[in-house]
């Protein structure tokens, strides 16, 4: 509530008219919403009583889609959970990710999409360039994995976007992935056997997983080498980088985009692991809370 505050404050100082119009529509919105969960609770009391073979026709026959918040093209992506919507506003949550794509990442170039969840970005990247691309998305939950190649059919992108449900990380080997929430697009996991003190959440399930580093995946298993990264993997982006060493030091990955926390240290290490492979840092956006920060490095 404070950083919405504060962001309304800025906006009518630098464009007031902009401003009161962007809080005009989310007010509608929070409206529209408080309507929709008012329709819900009145349909839940006679669902409840419903044998589960009724049950599971309606939800089969539903499947409903929304429509992703990006203004340039047509996205879809079910929306199956309140988080799918929550995703849906990609654009809106993460502005400078979407600018990002559109400046840096060119047609025919490959991107590799760390810590995908259902694909938003992915399908951003795909649908600017009219499918020609090659896009790459790593997400290791079974749940926003499933969502992920839901979406990429349900946009046809099948022949640009490759997901991969694996951890990437610095070893080669099985890794456990704890989940603080099954649902699909959930974050704030852990991947990693060692959970660090103080982690905020409680783990409701832990899943083994095959864990790769990048440099593997590439020399191994024939993947590309990226132009482009977004790394967005909840407090392990220093694993996957010291797994991708021989990759950053290739001249054909042009830029990458990291979200790092500044309270623990990580973004110094991040800093430094790439400025030892000549990337620098070209902007910097604090995602709301202060400590949570989009880093876009460039070579």
């Amino acid at each position: 509530m404070k950083s919405l505050i504060k962001k309304f404050v800025s906006g009518i100082r630098t464009d007031a008219k902009g401003t009161i119009v962007k809080a005009v529509l989310y007010s509608l919105r929070i409206v529209g919403d408080a309507l929709a969960d008012g329709f819900y609770f009145i349909f839940i009391i006679p669902l409840l009583i419903l044998p589960p073979r009724t049950l599971a026709r309606i939800k089969h026959k539903l499947s409903p889609t929304v429509r992703l918040d990006y203004a340039r093209d047509i996205i879809k992506i079910q929306a199956d959970s309140l988080l799918d919507l929550f995703r849906a506003r990609a654009c809106e949550k993460e502005p400078e990710t979407v600018t990002w794509i559109e400046n840096y990442i060119k047609a025919g170039e490959v991107f590799f999409d760390v810590g995908a969840n259902i694909g938003a970005y992915s399908l951003i990247a795909t649908a600017y360039h009219k499918g020609n691309i090659i896009v790459h998305a790593f997400e290791p939950s079974f749940s926003s994995y499933h969502q992920l190649c839901r979406n990429i059919i349900e946009n046809g992108f099948q022949k640009s976007i490759t997901p991969h449900m694996v951890g990437l990380t610095e070893d080669i080997g099985m890794i456990t992935f704890h989940y603080q929430s099954l649902d699909a697009g959930s974050a704030d996991h852990w991947l990693g056997t060692d959970v660090p003190n103080g982690f905020p959440f409680q783990f409701i399930y832990n899943q083994q997983l095959f864990g790769f580093s990048v440099d593997y995946l590439i020399e191994y298993f024939g993947l590309p080498v990226p132009n482009h990264i977004k790394l967005d993997v909840d407090g392990t982006e220093v694993d996957v980088l010291h797994g991708a060493e021989k990759t950053l030091q290739l001249v054909n990955l042009k830029s990458i985009l990291v979200e790092v926390r500044s309270a623990d240290g990580m973004s110094d290490e991040v800093n430094k692991i790439l400025a030892s492979n000549g990337f620098y840092l070209v902007s910097k956006t604090d995602r709301g809370d202060g400590i949570t920060w989009n880093c876009i490095y460039v070579r």
